[in-house]
């Protein structure tokens, strides 16, 4: 008998326009850490005024600008982004942990949740750490996978 997967029940926004120019100025307002604009702009090469812009959310971020910004600070500055659309940025180079123990620990949790048929928002913020430390030995694997499968290793 197929076991049916757990649903989820979320109440992710709806991406729009707004929603997306938000999510960007939420990203560099989170690795600001103090830096002025003109800081901030020497890695997506462009002018303080554009940056201050993007941070306001009143000038949309183009795909280029938006790599180089990844490149620079990562999942806190595209994260907010790629959420819209139900994503999230994952490093391609491994080297995490790759032991069973995340893993096993939120298997235990996400069965537990699912009890009832669905696992709630509630229920997956209470083990919001156990997730992003599986997710991380997860993504690992995925990436050694890769290489084997590229024969690089």
């Amino acid at each position: 008998m197929a076991s049916t997967p757990p649903r989820f029940c979320h109440n992710r926004a709806a991406f729009s326009a707004t929603s997306g120019l938000e999510a960007v100025a939420a990203g560099l307002n989170a690795v600001k850490h103090g830096q002025s604009d003109a800081a901030m702009a020497d890695p997506l090469f462009k002018s303080p005024d554009r940056v201050r812009d993007y941070r306001l959310g009143h000038s949309e971020m183009g795909a280029v600008t938006f790599a180089r910004g990844v490149a620079a600070w990562g999942e806190a500055f595209g994260g907010p982004l790629l959420a819209l659309a139900g994503y999230r940025l994952a490093r391609l180079e491994g080297g995490g942990d790759t032991g069973a123990l995340p893993v096993s620990g939120l298997l235990h949790k996400l069965i537990a949740a699912n009890a009832d048929g669905y696992i709630c928002d509630r229920e997956l913020l209470d083990m919001a750490g156990d997730v992003v430390a599986a997710g991380a030995v997860i993504d690992t694997l995925r990436s050694r996978l890769a290489d084997l499968k590229a024969g690089v290793r």
